[in-house]
């Protein structure tokens, strides 16, 4: 039984983790609403660029295109087209791969929970039929 146990752990364990890495790797960052450590999480945003991020949307409010980013000290025009695929300025930005990703993670979900129901049921089986086993020795 505490194998049985140990497993299910295990496989809770590794379904999250892989469920958080693959969330965070294809979230997009609204720009308007995360905080600097949230800004940092995007590729080629420091600690420095964060900041002045925030600082600038407290100034002068929230930005309307992913352009204005361009107003910002040390946002150039390169450094924004690097960021606009990682970026958006409201909730119902979202690009149509971003909504499909969604559909994808919930599937794949789904199959993940699936798969580990069966295991759970198909150990319990196993270990009901060992115990009979057992038993009947006796």
């Amino acid at each position: 039984m505490k194998i049985f146990q140990n497993l299910i752990k295990q496989i809770i364990t590794l379904t999250t983790t892989f469920l958080v890495f693959f969330s965070t790797s294809f979230a997009q960052v609204n720009i308007n609403t995360a905080n600097e450590q949230e800004l940092q999480t995007l590729k080629g945003i420091g600690e420095i660029k964060a900041k002045s991020i925030v600082e600038y949307r407290e100034k002068n409010g929230q930005f309307k295109s992913v352009d204005d980013l361009k107003n910002v000290d040390g946002f150039g025009e390169k450094t924004v087209n690097k960021l606009r695929d990682q970026i958006i300025v409201n909730a119902d930005e979202k690009p149509n791969s971003a909504n499909a990703n969604e559909a994808k993670n919930s599937e794949n979900n789904t199959k993940n929970h699936d798969n580990a129901t069966k295991k759970v049921e198909k150990n319990k089986t196993k270990e009901v039929i060992n115990n009979n086993a057992i038993s009947t020795k006796k």
